[in-house]
């Protein structure tokens, strides 16, 4: 289980993705909801496709390499798809429905 961080990570594009969660603008987060294949669908995909491979990595450890695992990539990682989530959904919505953040 070499570089399990980086094999978390890489597989997400974290580190390449164009805006870190904490840096989303609340009312306009810059990814597209409608073109280039619905932008902001494929970045929740990628985050939640993270989280995943993150949680089946930890459900393989042993169990004196679980809290720091749980503390270097589960928690952000988890954190991150949350931020994600509450963010382009909330954006989608406001298109949706006509609002104006």
């Amino acid at each position: 289980m070499t570089n399990v961080p980086a094999q978390v990570g890489i597989r997400s594009g974290y580190q390449k993705s164009p805006k870190r969660p904490e840096h989303l603008n609340r009312s306009d987060s810059g990814f597209s909801l409608t073109s280039n294949g619905d932008e902001a669908q494929r970045r929740l995909d990628d985050f939640a496709a993270m989280v995943a491979d993150a949680e089946a990595i930890y459900a393989r450890l042993p169990k004196e390499q679980e809290p720091a695992f749980y503390e270097m990539i589960l928690y952000p990682a988890r954190g991150s798809n949350l931020v994600n989530r509450r963010v382009l959904l909330a954006e989608r919505g406001r298109r949706l429905w006509g609002f104006r953040a």
